[in-house]
This record gives structure tokens, sequence and C-alpha cells, in this order.
């Protein structure tokens, strides 16, 4: 893991909470929930499988550092993950 300085900014956008990624192409969906779990900020990061009109499935599903969830959000965004409104209430 990188060390930070306590004051350095992010450069990755900020996942706003419940933020959902979507890879059109292979049909794959990345949901960042935030969980409150003791102290500390967490995120579950779901991933999902959805063929429309059906209800998207869960595949996996994993806590992870806000810190991380951010890094990983930017990877994604730059990888050509898109974000779409919420696409179920799963």
């Amino acid at each position: 893991m990188r060390h930070r300085p306590p004051n350095a900014k992010r450069h990755q956008p900020e996942p706003p909470a419940g933020s959902w990624l979507m890879h059109g192409r292979s049909r794959q969906l990345l949901h960042f929930k935030p969980v409150n779990k003791g102290s500390g900020e967490w995120i579950e990061l779901r991933y999902l499988y959805w063929v429309p009109p059906h209800p998207p499935v869960t595949q996996n599903r994993r806590l992870i550092s806000l810190d991380d969830a951010l890094e990983r959000w930017g990877q994604l965004r730059a990888s050509g993950w898109r974000q779409v409104q919420r696409i179920c209430h799963c």
C-alpha cells in the first residue's frame, strides 16, 4: 500500500454513497455500498452480472477500506467503466 501524506489531495473522483459502475460489453455491474462496521469507514463492493430484463445476480462481495475503494473507483473509471443510476433495490 502506498503512503500518502495526511493532506495529500486525491486525484480520483470520489464515488457517491451507493454508486454503481457498469462495463457494458461484459454486462458486469459493481456496487459501492457504504457500511458502518465498528470504527473506520468501509465500503462493500458487490460484483453483479446483469442480463436485462432480469434483475442483476450477485457474483461476489467483499469489504474494503474507503481509501482502497476510492483508488479502485478511479482505476475502473479510467479503464472504461461508466457510472449508471441505480439498477435495482438489491
